[in-house]
């Protein structure tokens, strides 16, 4: 027996030792159960338009990519998925890389890590497409790369499925820019040739989302006007 398998809803209080972090897909918690460590994500406290409508689904993907990944190296282990609305994954104890300047010393080995993780991440098919938030990537100790927060992921769909995998396509590349935005930050020195191109080209999505941001902009500040 598994020592997460008495964990369940009626208990799960007693077990929660911290917050990690709080955002509008879930609260993650710090929780321990017999002196194992571990971390839980929990929409139950969201409303219950959001966790009906939206929550339980994103929680059900979520899940489904850490089973799709179990077993790679930089990715959290799913340890227990308690109901609908929570599920309990291994706790990596790291820092975000978004805590650190784009002076500090990271070793180059860290970023080819990185760089071999998320390779290796799609050809497990599964796309991160959050990665331009860099608190989603972990330093872990002896500069190992973690990657968390799957909430925004994808999955590969099938051969019969054109419109998922066209779009599973843009969203690899929004991964591979990610990285080479990160490179290009803390990687002193000249960009390589395929970071350039990364750094250069704006895909379909990207092209979409940056309409959309003008937009909502454009609407907001007359909003504000208004008011």
């Amino acid at each position: 027996m598994d020592v997460f398998d008495q964990v369940d809803r009626r208990n799960l209080e007693t077990y929660k030792v911290s917050v990690i972090g709080e955002g509008n897909q879930g609260d993650i918690y710090k929780i321990s159960v017999d002196g194992r460590i571990a971390a839980l994500k929990d929409i139950a406290k969201r409303n219950l338009f959001y966790r009906f409508f939206f929550g339980r689904w994103l929680l059900s993907r979520e899940c489904k990519v850490y089973q799709q990944l179990l077993g790679l190296s930089g990715i959290p282990k799913l340890y227990k998925v308690i109901d609908k609305d929570g599920f309990i994954f291994e706790f990596i104890d790291g820092v975000p890389l978004s805590k650190f300047s784009k002076d500090a010393p990271i070793p180059r080995v860290f970023f080819d890590a990185l760089d071999d993780l998320i390779r290796r991440m799609h050809d497990h098919g599964v796309v991160h497409s959050d990665l331009k938030h860099k608190k989603n990537i972990l330093v872990s100790k002896g500069y190992r790369p973690y990657l968390v927060d799957f909430g925004a992921s994808m999955i590969l769909g099938g051969t019969w499925n054109p419109l998922g995998n066209w779009l599973y396509k843009q969203f690899s590349e929004i991964d591979l820019k990610a990285l080479s935005k990160i490179r290009n930050r803390f990687v002193h020195g000249n960009p390589d040739d395929e970071d350039k191109q990364n750094l250069l080209k704006r895909n379909f999505m990207e092209r979409s989302g940056r309409l959309y941001q003008s937009i909502y902009r454009l609407f907001s500040r007359k909003h504000k006007w208004k008011r």
